[in-house]
């Protein structure tokens, strides 16, 4: 009698050389640890022209990765995340073709990027490598950003974030910004979020 082996599920996540590398690394390991991936497959690429050694950038990429795969094991309770597998990947090309690629010929559930740029147009905010990946990619792609929110002055006086803080997000917005915004807020609840894994 035959049996159907287990299709793994991958994460392909795309990493530079740059200081955010160790956050792309840590947000592609807690969503394989959320959504109960196999395998997560780390790339860096180097650009054709350029005078980076592959074995440096192997060996840079594989010791970041080593260090957030021992954190990530002291951290959790899953006896499940101590088995999946991490493979480093370093290649020279086009940064978000061979991204592309490598999530292609491995099917993978989720690609996880790094933002590059500044505010703006999609190119613009996240830079060319990640706007070509989230408009070409077949499958979801995960953005790793630092949390720099812009305030918008007229609608986030003091007395707005009062009744926020009172209601429980059930009213947004005070008296006096409340024309000319319409807004309904409920809250729901449940007991639990695991049902939710496996979802990518």
């Amino acid at each position: 009698m035959s049996t159907t082996a287990k299709q793994l599920t991958r994460i392909v996540a795309g990493v530079d050389g740059s200081d955010a590398a160790h956050s792309v690394v840590e947000r592609a390991l807690d969503a394989a640890n959320r959504f109960d991936i196999d395998e997560v497959h780390f790339l860096r690429v180097v650009g054709k022209r350029s005078d980076e050694n592959i074995d440096t950038a192997h060996a840079e990429l594989t010791e970041i990765v080593r260090e957030k795969m021992a954190d990530f094991a002291l951290s959790s309770d899953d006896e499940a995340h101590h088995k999946r597998r991490a493979r480093v990947h370093v290649a020279k090309g086009k940064p978000a073709e061979e991204i592309l690629q490598l999530a292609g010929d491995l099917q993978a559930k989720l690609i996880v990027i790094g933002r590059h740029g500044d505010a703006g147009r999609l190119r613009d905010k996240f830079g060319t490598v990640p706007s070509r990946i989230i408009r070409d990619a077949t499958c979801s792609v995960l953005v790793e950003q630092p949390i720099e929110y812009v305030a918008q002055p007229e609608v986030t006086c003091d007395a707005c974030v009062e009744v926020r803080r009172e209601s429980d997000g059930d009213r947004w917005f005070c008296d006096g910004h409340a024309d000319g915004h319409e807004w309904k807020s409920s809250m729901l609840i449940a007991a639990s979020f695991t049902s939710l894994r496996g979802v990518y």
